[in-house]
């Protein structure tokens, strides 16, 4: 659901996306006999922007990779009560690392619309699989 990659260092991520217009999404819900994007859907763009950034080498403190991962734990998150189907511009889905554990991550983000601004935030508690 990402579209492009903004910017990434070792602990941040910022992607890029206007699939959230696209009307295949497949987190559209029906709602009133439309097909919307809720608002909630917006913790699926962050998990996959943290989840890339774990793939394109932000772990940190290993230079091994994990094979899988699974958000154990989100916390904090907030959105505005929009559908993100009628949001008009593009999102901006920005993650940060602010911890790191043996087995694991600790991310907040956030994501952003130009004409919306904060549509949506909190923190994510990544535990790699293996």
């Amino acid at each position: 659901m990402l579209d492009v990659v903004a910017h990434t260092d070792h602990d941040t991520i910022i992607c890029k996306s206007s699939r959230h217009k696209d009307v295949r999404n497949p987190f559209r819900v029906e709602r009133a006999r439309q097909w919307c994007l809720p608002a909630s859907a917006a913790i699926e763009f962050a998990a996959q922007a943290i989840a890339l950034h774990g793939a394109l080498g932000g772990r940190g403190g290993s230079d091994a990779q994990p094979s899988s991962a699974y958000i154990a734990r989100l916390k904090g998150v907030t959105w505005k009560p929009v559908l993100l189907s009628d949001v008009a511009g593009e999102l901006t889905i920005s993650a940060a690392c602010t911890g790191r554990l043996a087995s694991g991550a600790e991310y907040t983000f956030e994501i952003t619309a130009e004409d919306m601004g904060r549509l949506a935030s909190g923190t994510a508690i990544v535990m790699f699989a293996d």
